[in-house]
């Protein structure tokens, strides 16, 4: 983006390499506008990015920003910009330079790692009300032994309950140990 000498009158060149990444083939359906890309960014993003944008114009702020595109297609897709302004000698933007490239598939493989630990602590979570509660209803022992990939238990912990049960008040009395 070239701006004049005022950094107000500015001169857009989107490269076709982006044009192309979100389903555009030419400067006619792409115009080198300001607004073409603004009016793509995901509108749950866009405020963010011309804050961004805005403040790398006017301040030494390195441009470096991840946000979604609305593809001409429909699809949404995870991008990342990166961008330096150079500045007249009075201050005013003179060129703002910088990449586009696509994050989709590391954003949506971390998106999916983070769901799927949610899961399984929900899931472990779940589990434990449910055998805690299961305990006090049949005044029951609780314990459980965690296993090698052979079968062989590595770890064991015998609960309170069942200590209880069995006549010991302490994991000193009845450590967590398999020959206990």
């Amino acid at each position: 983006v070239y701006f004049d000498i005022s950094g107000q009158d500015a001169t857009v060149n989107w490269g076709n390499s982006l044009r192309k990444m979100i389903g555009y083939n030419n400067m006619y359906d792409f115009p080198d506008k300001m607004d073409s890309l603004f009016n793509v960014i995901h509108p749950d993003d866009r405020i963010g990015v011309i804050k961004a944008w805005n403040k790398a114009l006017y301040s030494n702020y390195k441009f470096d920003i991840k946000y979604r595109i609305v593809c001409k297609n429909g699809n949404v897709r995870w991008f990342r910009s990166q961008g330096t302004v150079m500045h007249y000698d009075s201050g005013a933007p003179r060129l703002f330079f910088g990449t586009s490239i696509d994050i989709e598939e590391p954003v949506v493989t971390e998106q999916k790692a983070i769901e799927a630990e949610k899961a399984v602590r929900r899931e472990a979570e779940s589990a434990k009300e449910n055998l805690e509660m299961l305990t006090e209803i049949t005044d029951s022992g609780l314990w459980y032994a965690e296993l090698d990939s052979q079968g062989n238990i590595t770890k064991i912990n015998w609960g309170a309950n069942l200590r209880g049960l069995l006549g010991y008040v302490s994991e000193v009395e009845l450590p967590n140990t398999i020959d206990s």
